[in-house]
């Protein structure tokens, strides 16, 4: 196919595509938008380690093509820390202008960072409403063993080699909402040591977020582990801070990015980690029924044990019957704890 009939092709495709379009929806290029803009390690660096063959030791470099390999962002397992940092707040308008509402990069060292994100644009598109995360950075570690540098090599016990970009730990985060035409911020208060993120505008013009550690609840320990860390749950309150109200007092999971559905409930992602509810996967399960007085007894943790899956497909129980007829792959209530069985 020559080129002059490529593009005559692309002329008719976009041709069509303008077409389509109704008059008045604008184009991607002359919407303004907020966004978050974070550093990264992009460029290659050298990895260093120790290379055994034969029983002799020497040190050996590698090229890695890209360091941000292991940045990560905010998601369901790290919503209040160990994410990239630092992160600026970025208004760019529809001319392709860009101007900073909130720095955290030009000010971060490695005792005090900070990171702006989850933003938010309130429905009249006048102000943004966001989390600043504050706190400490780290090193992001890759690990490695001998075989990264020669197939042959006899040292597969792994180390750890600092990359090039850093993870923020944050010891508090706070909502602010940022006047776009101004810049003006206006920082809400909060309980220090609290985290307080995720805003979003609700149609009443109040705010909805997720907080953790405002209240002494911590969600159950999850995966026979001893690690239980704050719940988080949500909130609402007016953008100046006040008329605070509790909207999930009964999570224990982490209540996470509410958002308003056109016919105004609000949806949201509930990670439930506790009861092992997001490890039901291919394993068989099983229950501490009862004591001998007939009612169920409490674990004062999960225990794990290691047995095959009694059948090749994965049952994945969607809802809990009451705490007096337990049975095996359900919940038997809140008064009884599971324990998972790993697979062999």
């Amino acid at each position: 196919m020559t080129t002059r009939t490529h593009k005559r092709i692309l002329q008719g495709i976009f041709g069509l595509a303008g077409w389509l379009i109704p008059e008045g929806v604008a184009r991607a290029d002359e919407v303004p938008i907020v966004y978050s803009r974070c550093p990264r390690g992009h460029q290659a660096f050298p990895f260093t380690g120790p290379l055994v063959k034969g029983g002799v030791t020497t040190m050996a470099t590698v090229m890695v093509p890209n360091g941000d390999l292991l940045e990560p962002l905010p998601e369901v397992a790290r919503p209040t820390g160990d994410f990239v940092a630092p992160c600026d707040l970025v208004y760019r308008d529809e001319q392709g202008s860009e101007r900073i509402l909130y720095d955290c990069i030009s000010g971060s060292t490695k005792e005090s960072s900070c990171a702006a994100l989850d933003d938010a644009v309130s429905f009249d598109a006048k102000t943004v409403a966001f989390t600043v995360f504050r706190g400490p950075l780290a090193r992001i570690r890759g690990s490695a063993n001998g075989k990264l540098f020669d197939p042959a090599a006899e040292n597969l016990d792994y180390f750890y080699v600092e990359l090039l970009g850093s993870i923020i730990q944050p010891i508090e985060s706070q909502i602010v909402l940022v006047d776009i035409a101004t810049g003006k911020q206006t920082p809400l208060p909060f309980p220090p040591g609290t985290q307080n993120f995720g805003p979003t505008w609700l149609s009443n013009g109040r705010l909805a977020f997720s907080s953790a550690s405002r209240r002494p609840i911590h969600a159950p320990m999850p995966l026979c582990t001893n690690a239980s860390g704050p719940s988080i749950q949500l909130y609402s309150m007016d953008p100046d801070a006040r008329n605070l109200e509790l909207v999930s007092p009964h999570a224990l999971a982490s209540e996470l990015h509410p958002l308003q559905l056109m016919d105004g409930r609000v949806a949201l992602s509930s990670w439930q980690d506790f009861g092992l509810l997001a490890y039901r996967h291919g394993n068989s399960w099983s229950f501490r029924r009862s004591t001998s007085s007939g009612s169920p007894r409490r674990r004062a943790s999960p225990r794990c044990t290691s047995v095959r899956p009694t059948s090749g497909k994965a049952s994945i129980p969607t809802r809990s019957p009451p705490a007096s007829s337990p049975r095996k792959g359900r919940s038997a209530g809140p008064t009884s704890r599971a324990r998972r069985r790993l697979p062999a």
